[in-house]
């Protein structure tokens, strides 16, 4: 969590590799603006953060929400990114 204003999130499986994306983007942007990095090359837009998460959790033998997913990795309007990690986790079965 970076100051309740975004969150990192990673993944690995063996169907899915490994896959890395963010919760309050336009946030976690802020963060990395120093970075010197391609950020949309690290973290992808909602629907592919939501597919890839998605091929993960199906992968552990739960059932994702895909469309629920896309919600998650493209809402920008919290207080706290922590509510997105905790719906995030709901959208994927967990």
């Amino acid at each position: 969590m970076l100051d309740s204003d975004a969150v990192h999130v990673e993944g690995f499986s063996m169907a899915g590799g490994h896959w890395k994306a963010c919760l309050a983007r336009e946030a976690t942007a802020a963060y990395c603006e120093d970075d010197g990095g391609d950020f949309d090359a690290e973290f992808p837009p909602p629907e592919a953060a939501a597919r890839a998460a998605a091929t993960w959790a199906s992968a552990a033998a739960r059932t994702p929400n895909l469309p629920g997913l896309v919600e998650v990795f493209a809402e920008e309007d919290v207080d706290f990114a922590e509510e997105l990690f905790f719906r995030l986790l709901d959208r994927l079965g967990v």
